[in-house]
């Protein structure tokens, strides 16, 4: 009898529990483990399959209800396990039309485009459980900043900008939590399907090609644009800047991947995608040249014309 199936969606389960609370007792080290809550659910979805990854889930969550409470837990399951576990399972998802052993999987772009309107929608459903208002969320930031050693006037007066800018930093977040957790888990999924000699596992994905979003996206880019500029402060507005992260932080991503792609090939790529991401890293208003070019990649299909093939997204 093989176990290890077994073994590995109990690891899986037992694994984001851990990453869940280890915040709560080992400081900045769990917190910094707190980042790859995600990876181990994924990697029960993508090499176990989704009924075992959800009994991962459901281990997940009861560890956290005996650890931390029953609202942390449900806290868990519906922010974390839920939403991981969908991405999972439609990652997983692949067909062979012609009998020929040859699978196609579910389109990347496509996940990428449930994944920001996951992130968006996990946003408003804790803005709303934890009653977001801008008000008093500028006085906890004043209060937190006034509480650290280095705090100065100039700082605490910054309070009301990091208020006003939470909904659309908090969904971009979460995109870039998703992402790097996704490329994690497949990557992982992958070394364990080899170990087993299982097909189980989803085929690596060339990303500076297919890191992609369907051209709806856009529109919803561009609501989300008009509802900030329309609605202001007001529920609208801030709506509108959930979403403008969740989706501006993927067309980045996509921005980033056409990069890599027009470059492949090009004497010098490695200093060129060291320098950029060097300033992108220094000055974080440049992510707004990469945010343009996904725009751009997703309307025109800029890789898909230097391939000479039309467009796929």
């Amino acid at each position: 009898m093989n176990n290890r199936p077994l073994l590995i969606t109990i690891a899986c389960g037992l694994l984001p529990a851990f990453f869940a609370v280890a915040p709560v007792g080992l400081g900045g080290m769990g917190a910094l483990l707190s980042l790859f809550t995600l990876v181990p659910l994924l990697v029960a979805a993508l090499s176990t399959g989704p009924r075992t990854a959800v009994f991962a889930g459901a281990i997940a969550t009861l560890a956290v209800a005996v650890t931390m409470g029953i609202t942390p837990a449900l806290a868990t399951a519906g922010f974390t396990v839920l939403p991981t576990l969908y991405i999972g399972y439609i990652a997983g998802l692949s067909r062979d039309d012609n009998n020929d052993g040859v699978m196609e999987w579910y389109p990347l772009s496509q996940i990428l485009f449930q994944v920001a309107i996951i992130a968006a929608i996990s946003c408003i459903a804790y803005g709303l459980a934890t009653g977001y208002d801008t008000e008093a969320t500028t006085k906890q930031f004043a209060e937190a900043i006034r509480a650290a050693p280095t705090a100065s006037p100039e700082m605490v007066s910054m309070a009301g900008v990091f208020a006003r800018t939470l909904p659309l930093a908090l969904p971009a977040s979460l995109v870039v939590l998703y992402l790097y957790s996704m490329a994690l888990g497949a990557r992982f999924s992958r070394a364990i399907a080899a170990s087993s000699q299982s097909g189980l596992s989803r085929a690596k994905d060339h990303l500076p090609s297919q890191v992609a979003l369907p051209f709806g996206a856009v529109g919803i880019f561009g609501a989300s644009i008009a509802a900030i500029v329309l609605g202001g402060d007001s529920t609208v507005g801030v709506l509108g800047m959930v979403f403008a992260g969740a989706f501006g932080m993927m067309f980045i991503a996509v921005g980033l991947a056409t990069i890599h792609s027009l470059t492949e090939g090009l004497n010098g790529r490695g200093v060129i995608l060291f320098s950029l991401y060097f300033v992108l890293l220094i000055f974080a208003v440049a992510l707004v040249l990469p945010l343009i070019l996904g725009l751009a990649e997703t309307v025109l299909g800029l890789r898909a014309r230097r391939a000479g093939v039309p467009p796929t997204t």
